[in-house]
C-alpha cells in the first residue's frame, strides 16, 4: 500500500512537470522550433533540420499527453515508462551540451520550459538527471505493483481519458504553430489559457465522473 502511494505521488509529480513543460513550450512553438534546430545542428544531423517544425509540435503534444496520463491512476505504468525513456534522451542531450559542447560553445538554454524559464547548460543537466532518477524509481515501484503488470496493457487505449489527453495535447501546439504572431497577443493569450483550462476540466471530469455524465446525456 505504501509503495502504491509513493508511486502515485511520483507519477503525478512527473506528470505535472511534463504538462507544465509541454504547455510552456507550446505557448510559442516558433521559439521551441528554433531550439530544436540548434540542438539538431550541433548534436544530431543537419538532414533532420527540415523536420524541426514537426518535431516541435510532436514533442510538446507528447509531453502534455503523457503528463496527463500519469495523473490517471488506472494508466500510470506505460506513460511512466515513456517519460523515463524521454528523460533518458534529454539527460544524454543536456550532458553532451554541457561536457562536449560544439565549437561555438554550449547552447545557452535547453528550452525545457519554453521562453518563460531559463536554464543554464549546467542547470539543464542537473534538472534532467534528477527527473530521470525520479522516473526510474517511479517505474520500478509501479512494476512492483501486480495490478499494473496485469491490467495496464489492455486499459490504456480503451480509456476516454487517454484520447482526451492526446487530442487536446495536440490542439495546444497546433494552435500556437498556426496562430502565434498571426492574431494579436491580447486575443492569443486568453484563448490559449481557455484551451488549457478547458482541457484540465475535461480530464478532471473524465477521471472522476467516469461514465456518469455520458449516461445523463444519453438519457436526454
Amino acid at each position: 500500500m505504501r509503495k502504491n502511494r509513493i508511486a502515485v505521488y511520483l507519477s503525478r509529480f512527473l506528470g505535472a512537470a511534463f504538462i507544465l513543460s509541454g504547455v510552456m513550450k507550446a505557448l510559442n512553438q516558433g521559439a521551441f522550433e528554433y531550439e530544436i534546430m540548434l540542438y539538431t545542428d550541433a548534436f544530431l544531423s543537419r538532414d533532420l533540420l527540415p523536420l524541426s517544425g514537426l518535431a516541435s509540435i510532436v514533442i510538446s503534444a507528447v509531453e502534455i499527453a503523457l503528463g496527463a496520463m500519469c495523473w490517471c491512476k488506472r494508466n500510470m505504468l506505460w506513460p511512466s515508462m515513456c517519460l523515463m525513456m524521454m528523460l533518458a534522451f534529454f539527460t544524454w542531450l543536456t550532458s553532451v551540451n554541457l561536457f562536449y559542447p560544439p565549437r561555438m560553445g554550449s547552447i545557452e538554454t535547453c528550452g525545457c520550459f519554453g521562453e518563460l524559464i531559463h536554464f543554464t547548460p549546467k542547470e539543464s543537466f542537473y534538472k534532467a538527471s534528477l527527473l530521470f532518477i525520479v522516473s526510474v524509481v517511479n517505474f520500478v515501484l509501479l512494476v512492483m505493483i501486480p495490478s499494473n503488470r496485469m491490467e495496464q496493457k489492455t486499459l490504456l487505449w480503451k480509456e476516454r481519458y487517454t484520447w482526451l489527453a492526446c487530442l487536446f495535447g495536440l490542439c495546444m501546439p497546433l494552435y500556437s504553430y498556426l496562430l502565434f504572431g498571426v492574431i494579436r497577443m491580447r486575443y492569443y493569450l486568453p484563448i490559449y489559457v481557455l484551451l488549457v483550462v478547458g482541457w484540465i476540466v475535461l480530464l478532471y471530469v473524465s477521471e472522476n465522473r467516469q461514465d456518469n455524465w455520458i449516461k445523463r446525456i444519453l438519457k436526454k
